[in-house]
């Protein structure tokens, strides 16, 4: 079966049409069910319901450049944010913190990077200053790229032809040749936050992507003050100012197709909901094993064998360490892999945290999670040393298909190539491919949405 199978007949259903019917609750869809509403298309946002589910959990690992030019910044004025709300992304000294069995180096601004490297005896001054404006030399290179882009879905030869101004000037592109003379234990460092920050399966970012993921730290992180609620609690609220709708999706469902136009049928429900576009926020094989038979071909693609296996502890806030940050990489002397740590301060009670911890695994292999969880242990115990018995586990909502815990790798190129979003023409299917644009992060996911978004709305306008 090549495209959605057809509805000849709804006289035994209730047809409800949007404009854009998105299936999932992803970060880049949000971002793009904003763009589309700022054109006046209604969106139908269709999410997977999950008992204990919490906005927090499903925050990026680490967001930069919230200030002045940076992307995130340019992203939130392009979306209409209110001023109040855009001031409350605030840029922090240290974007994160990797720890091994021998030092704990902070990754954040210019000159305190450069002093950390100096200081754990990685680099001399001069070579530390030197490799760090080098960093952030290229970080700003693929920063405008992603913003000077072309939009997605031009034809082929107008985006041969629009190309970037760094391609057209010769500018040099992806990980700095200064870099390269870097001692071993250094590059280590820089390496291990690579798959805590990418969303990749088992592939390594592009140099461009690797160049921007680890230049993007020397920014700072980003963080949000005062109020309650994150980024994706943001762009919920704005998508429902904009006339956005969210449902939740209880069990089965069908992809199906009412006067060709794509749409969704739930098992028990006398309504099909259909959309001028369908938009796939989640990825296609883990859409295609919830979805009822028959699965249509073009949804039968490569399963996913990868996804991050995480930890919610919650625990009294003296068992932080002072000089702890809130996103810490910590690499296993054992077997080289990295666990990520990511700690939310007082979100219920004004001396406890929440700590999310995570390690990326296959799928595939049934003691893999029982290996990631005495990973993590391991790294609570280094990092944690006195909260043995204290920190209380939380469970965490398991999704099946609309979940940001699957990685997958790109079928074709990664980022700097242009992510294909068009899935079919008849019905119009796109698909927002976060494997595409994985090596960049929680960055590559707002960009994506962003620029999806933008496209989407010219081809319906």
């Amino acid at each position: 079966m090549r495209g959605l199978p057809p509805i000849s007949s709804t006289e035994a259903y209730r047809v409800r049409r949007w404009d854009v019917l998105m299936l999932g609750s992803a970060l880049p869809g949000l971002v793009a069910a904003v763009r589309l509403g700022q054109r006046g298309l209604r969106v139908l946002i269709l999410e997977e319901r999950a008992a204990g589910s919490d906005d927090f959990v499903r925050e990026p690992f680490l967001l930069v450049d919230a200030e002045g030019q940076g992307l995130l910044a340019e992203c939130l004025r392009a979306m209409g944010i209110a001023l109040i709300d855009q001031r409350r992304f605030v840029s922090e000294e240290v974007a994160l913190q990797v720890c091994d069995a021998e030092r704990r180096v902070d990754l954040g601004r210019n000159t305190h990077t450069a002093e950390e490297w100096s200081s754990w005896g990685l680099a001399s001054r001069e070579d530390a200053r030197n490799w760090v404006q080098a960093l952030d030399d290229a970080a700003e290179t693929e920063r405008s790229a992603l913003l000077e882009t072309p939009q997605l879905l031009r034809s082929a030869r107008r985006a041969r032809e629009v190309l970037t101004p760094a391609r057209r000037s010769g500018t040099e592109r992806g990980w700095p040749r200064a870099c390269n003379d870097m001692p071993p234990a250094l590059r280590s460092v820089l390496d291990a936050p690579v798959r805590a920050l990418s969303n990749l399966g088992a592939c390594e970012p592009s140099s461009e992507a690797r160049a921007r993921l680890i230049g993007g730290l020397l920014r700072g992180g980003v963080g949000m003050s005062g109020g309650d609620g994150h980024l994706r609690g943001l762009l919920r609220r704005r998508i429902e100012t904009l006339y956005g709708e969210f449902r939740v999706l209880d069990g089965a469902f069908r992809l199906v197709s009412v006067s060709n136009q794509p749409g969704l049928a739930v098992s028990g429900s006398k309504e099909i909901w259909t959309g001028r576009a369908l938009l796939l926020n989640a990825p296609a094989a883990a859409i295609a094993a919830a979805a009822e038979e028959p699965v249509p071909e073009l949804l039968q693609v490569p399963p996913i064998r990868w996804r991050r296996h995480t930890l919610h502890l919650r625990g009294p806030r003296e068992q932080l360490a002072p000089s702890m940050a809130d996103r810490v990489v910590w690499r296993d002397s054992e077997d080289g892999e990295s666990v990520a740590l990511r700690v939310f301060r007082g979100r219920r009670r004004v001396d406890g945290f929440d700590l999310l911890a995570s390690v990326v695994v296959p799928i595939d292999d049934p003691q893999a999670e029982r290996r990631g969880t005495s990973r993590i242990e391991r790294a609570l115990r280094d990092l944690l040393p006195f909260s043995d018995g204290v920190l209380e586990r939380q469970p965490l909502a398991v999704r099946r298909w609309d979940s940001d815990a699957l990685l997958a790798d790109p079928v074709g190129a990664a980022w700097p190539d242009e992510p294909e979003l068009r899935v079919s023409a008849r019905p119009a299917i796109y698909g927002l491919d976060r494997a595409s644009v994985g090596g960049l992060g929680g960055e590559g996911e707002v960009w994506l949405g962003w620029r999806a978004g933008d496209a989407i709305a010219e081809e319906l306008a």
